[in-house]
């Protein structure tokens, strides 16, 4: 590695925010000591002023708590040792080793398995028969017609195809609530 090779991170967590740069060692080490310092720190409610007031309250997701790896264009990763405890990989297909809770649980765990694809098998659009046979392998009850839980999470899931071959993929707001979801299981 170069002498002069230098990486950068920021993170928000909540309200603190940590930032730094420089050689690849010393960004980890300030990294894993600032991860220490907040984990004793409880997590303050986020709030916004910019969002109406919803009818019926949403459980809350820790999106503003994932760490933002500046990567050039700051996607949110989720760490691989999360990615291990969620989710388990055979034979190309994807299944979840816990599942969530809560009102819209089985869209949930349709959004977590649609992340676990596309960062797990680098497959961004799975097909539903793929979706659903990953749906039942985690033990997600979603009957015979997947299409009609789909149609509940229309804001984070792209799709397109008819019948058989109708696929699915996260959009952006999609992929940050997944992995939020991810980052919540565990």
């Amino acid at each position: 590695m170069e002498e002069n090779s230098r990486d950068s991170i920021r993170v928000k967590y909540g309200a603190t925010e940590f930032e730094t740069t420089g050689t690849p060692d010393n960004v980890q080490a300030r990294y894993q000591a600032f991860l220490e310092l907040v984990k004793a720190v409880p997590i303050p409610p986020v709030l916004s002023e910019a969002k109406p007031a919803l009818a019926s309250p949403q459980p809350a997701l820790a999106t503003d708590l994932l760490p933002r790896i500046e990567n050039g264009i700051g996607e949110v990763q989720v760490p691989q040792e999360v990615m291990a405890r969620v989710f388990r990989v055979s034979d190309g297909g994807v299944s979840l080793l816990a599942l969530p809770r809560g009102d819209s649980a089985v869209g949930d765990a349709c959004l977590m398995l649609l992340y676990g694809f596309a960062t797990l098998t680098s497959t961004p659009a799975v097909t539903g028969v793929t979706l659903m046979e990953a749906c039942r392998q985690s033990g997600v009850p979603v009957g015979k017609r997947l299409d009609r839980i789909m149609e509940t999470q229309t804001e984070y899931v792209n799709s397109g195809g008819m019948r058989r071959g109708k696929r699915y993929s996260l959009n952006n707001p999609g992929t940050r609530r997944a992995a939020a979801l991810v980052v919540g299981l565990v």
